[in-house]
């Protein structure tokens, strides 16, 4: 453990430490993002093949071990993130643009099709089904509540 004995000086270093620590091991992917736009020397190979030069850092994408999206961004200022249930059906989204954000919330029946959608907490629709003989969907109908 390092101790500068400056008067003053040793709280506001340990304090930087600290918030030092929180963003790199709290937020990691924080430092990955703020990357998106800026201009990266990269090798990369694929097919025997290696190709290096300057990139731009277009695109993040995080992924859960199903597979499932979890974060988008783009160095557009688009971003997304999703949240699923157990079932692998998208529960909760979050949408940001440059210029606009939303919200989502989803819930499903047994089946796993939706039948209840709610945006930005105001706008809700609901999710109605109709059949062929085999189970598989005809027609699905959205209703939406008007206030």
């Amino acid at each position: 453990m390092v101790k500068l004995m400056m008067s003053g000086g040793m709280i506001e270093m340990q304090m930087k430490i600290s918030v030092i620590l929180v963003v790199v091991f709290l937020f990691p992917k924080l430092l990955t993002v703020q990357e998106l736009g800026s201009k990266v020397y990269k090798e990369i190979s694929y097919n025997g093949k290696k190709i290096e030069g300057w990139m731009i850092f277009f695109d993040f994408n995080e992924y859960d071990e199903k597979g499932n999206l979890l974060h988008e961004k783009l160095h557009t200022g688009k971003e997304e993130l999703h949240e699923y249930d157990s079932m692998g059906h998208i529960i909760y989204d979050f949408y940001k643009d440059v210029d606009s954000c939303k919200t989502s919330s989803y819930e499903y029946d047994s089946e796993g099709r939706k039948v209840y959608q709610i945006d930005n907490k105001v706008d809700e629709s609901w999710f109605e089904y109709e059949f062929y003989s085999n189970g598989s969907v005809k027609i699905q109908k959205e209703f939406i509540f008007v206030r």
